[in-house]
């Protein structure tokens, strides 16, 4: 049978991707939920219906229902939808600190209905990094990761959303913390608001100890075209792992390997459209199978966000006695 997909925001930037990917994964776009006026165009290249409302939903006409919404909007959502017996996929965060994913803890199913869309876990670079990792721990790891943005305005201006740390620079932390543990301490914080001016930061650089590994996190928005990146080239991902060893240093679509006192071998990892690659595992979660990532991966992350904006808080700034 086809799974029956409804999407909640579904016009906005992560909505129609998500669409699209399940489109093209040949799920069927059951209902899609946003006010915008876009809306009845996409409803009408897949076939849905548009509803005004999740109280709308049918769970004899829904298998799954996306929720791709600012963060600071989610939790509500997700509370009712999961509480009414839905699977759900909820775009990441779950929630934009911890205190609100922590509200979510008594939601009845939340362990098993519910996925996190932490993306990067479909790639086919991460059961090799992570395979690599169970053989040898590494010393210290790199990660920078740079969404391109033209402005910063709307949602992505708003304080309670968290700035680039939290819209885009999670990623980074789950895949951080799906690679080495959640055993977490930050060490330093630096963030600014200077390229954009938008009043949210759109910088963020930070250290931080994870079971003894060093991971130094770079994320930013950038206002530059990317010479190459994820997702058609709109997300710039590089990830540079060192161990006594051997090294792996991941960019975008290639992982290049090297052993000690042996030339680096380049492995071609492929394009991949990662809204695409998540679709055919939220059909899976859709049937019955494990989330990839889910409630206590969302837990993980936002106790690691909220870490970062308290040691943040603690800096000294410039000039202060």
């Amino acid at each position: 049978m086809t799974a029956r997909i409804a999407v909640v925001g579904a016009s906005g930037w992560a909505g129609s991707r998500h669409v699209a990917g399940f489109a093209d994964a040949g799920a069927r776009i059951a209902a899609l939920i946003d006010p915008s006026p876009r809306t009845a165009a996409l409803a009408e290249v897949h076939g849905a219906r548009v509803l005004p409302d999740v109280a709308e939903l049918s769970q004899d006409q829904v298998d799954l229902v996306v929720v791709a919404l600012p963060s600071s909007m989610q939790p509500a959502v997700c509370r009712t939808l999961l509480e009414a017996g839905y699977r759900v996929l909820v775009e990441k965060p779950l929630a934009p600190g911890l205190a609100a994913t922590e509200a979510l803890a008594d939601v009845p199913g939340i362990e098993e209905r519910l996925m996190v869309g932490f993306t990067l876990r479909g790639h086919p670079a991460v059961p090799a990094l992570r395979k690599w990792i169970a053989q040898e721990r590494p010393v210290g790891v790199s990660i920078r990761s740079v969404a391109r943005k033209r402005v910063v305005e709307d949602w992505r201006a708003d304080p309670a959303e968290g700035g680039v740390l939290v819209v885009n620079g999670v990623h980074a932390l789950d895949l951080a913390l799906h690679l080495l543990g959640t055993d977490a301490r930050v060490h330093a914080v630096d963030s600014g608001s200077r390229l954009y001016g938008a009043g949210v930061a759109d910088y963020v650089a930070t250290t931080v100890d994870l079971g003894g590994t060093l991971v130094r996190l770079e994320t930013y928005w950038s206002p530059w075209e990317l010479d190459e990146g994820l997702n058609a080239g709109d997300w710039d991902l590089t990830v540079d792992l060192v161990a006594p060893h051997g090294r792996r240093v991941w960019r975008n679509a290639t992982l290049r390997a090297w052993e000690r006192d042996r030339p680096s071998v380049v492995t071609s990892l492929g394009e991949h459209e990662l809204f695409r690659v998540q679709a055919d595992a939220a059909l899976a979660f859709a049937g019955g199978a494990p989330a990839p990532a889910g409630f206590q991966d969302a837990l993980a992350v936002a106790r690691l966000v909220d870490a970062i904006a308290d040691a943040g808080r603690a800096e000294p700034k410039e000039g202060a006695a």
